[in-house]
Formats: structure tokens, C-alpha cells, sequence
């Protein structure tokens, strides 16, 4: 069943099913176009600002707000390979598709820390239609990370590219703690 598939896929990219397709879809029916919610990693509540994970740019008050509602959910649309998109620090549309889910997954990084650099960088370069943001994520406590995203704006079908890659540039997996970042 295609639900089934679907569920194997999600899993391979680390995101964690809220709720279920609604009705059955047999391996033979056309495509719905059924939407599920997915929720990214639990993001830890702390009364202490040092220890809340959050892009070097964020002011430590915005990240004590974003950490006392802490919500990182995104919806997907079974048919459509964006899986989510947000807006930029400069007002564009950023799409990660299913792909680059996966890639950046492997980097060990979330979308909540990737959708956070693009959000917060100062250090955005662009050529043509390619960006690249770069910031470092973390806390006082835990020590800061540099992080880049790159992503491209050209045309794709009545959207954008959208996320190529994302990775730490220590040339290591990003640690776990990246991915409670607030925001």
C-alpha cells in the first residue's frame, strides 16, 4: 500500500508521523492528494537562556520566547515532493523537497536548524540563482556550530529549487543538540 511506502520514506528521513492518512489508498488507486502532519524533533524546554540552542544572530530574548512555545511541525502533501517551506531572512520562499531531506538528514541535520540559518545568517552570498547562508548554532553552554545551507532559486515547474544541501562545516556530522534549535 502506498501509505505503507510512504511511511518507510518518512522514517529513512527521520520525521515522526502525528497522524496517519486518512482512508486507504491501494497501491493501484490514483494519487489524492491526503496531507499528513509531521512533527520535527522535540524541542526541550529550559528555564536557563545559556543552554536554549539558537542561531549566534537570535537575540537571546526571541529565543527564550520561541523556547517557552517550543513548536517545530510542518505539513506534507503526499504528492508533492516539498515536504515544507518557510520564508527567508529576505522575504523568499525556501522549499525543501524530499531529497534534500534526505541529504541533509545524512549531515545530521532537521529542518527546524536549516529553516533557522536561512532565517537568521548575516552571512548570505548569492550567484545567479544560488545562495549560500552560513551562521553557527548553538549556546553559551554547549558551544557554537557553523552551519550552511545552500539553496537555489531558480525556477522549478510554478515553484523554486529550493534547499540543495545543508551541512556543518566542521566536516563532521552535525551533533544531536543542533536539532533542538528554537524557532
Amino acid at each position: 500500500m502506498k501509505k505503507m511506502r510512504l511511511a518507510q520514506t518518512l522514517a529513512t528521513v527521520g520525521v515522526t508521523l502525528v497522524i496517519a492518512l486518512t482512508g486507504s489508498v491501494a497501491a493501484d488507486a490514483a494519487p489524492s492528494n491526503q496531507i499528513l502532519t509531521v512533527a520535527a524533533p522535540v524541542v526541550q524546554k529550559t528555564q536557563n537562556p545559556e543552554d536554549i540552542v539558537r542561531p549566534r544572530e537570535m537575540p537571546v530574548e526571541v529565543a527564550v520566547k520561541l523556547a517557552a512555545t517550543a513548536e517545530n511541525t510542518y505539513t506534507l502533501n503526499a504528492t508533492n515532493p516539498v515536504v515544507t517551506s518557510w520564508l527567508d531572512k529576505a522575504n523568499r520562499r525556501v522549499y525543501a523537497r524530499s531529497y534534500a531531506v534526505a541529504k541533509y538528514k545524512a549531515h545530521g541535520l532537521t529542518t527546524p536548524p536549516v529553516r533557522a540559518v536561512t532565517q537568521w545568517a548575516n552571512n548570505v552570498t548569492g550567484t545567479g540563482t544560488s545562495y549560500v547562508y552560513l551562521t553557527e548554532i548553538g549556546s553559551p553552554s554547549r558551544g557554537w556550530v557553523p552551519v550552511k545551507v545552500v539553496v537555489d532559486y531558480r525556477a522549478y515547474g510554478t515553484q523554486t529549487f529550493g534547499v540543495v544541501t545543508a551541512y556543518c562545516t566542521t566536516g563532521q556530522v552535525c551533533p544531536s543538540w543542533v536539532n533542538t534549535i528554537v524557532g
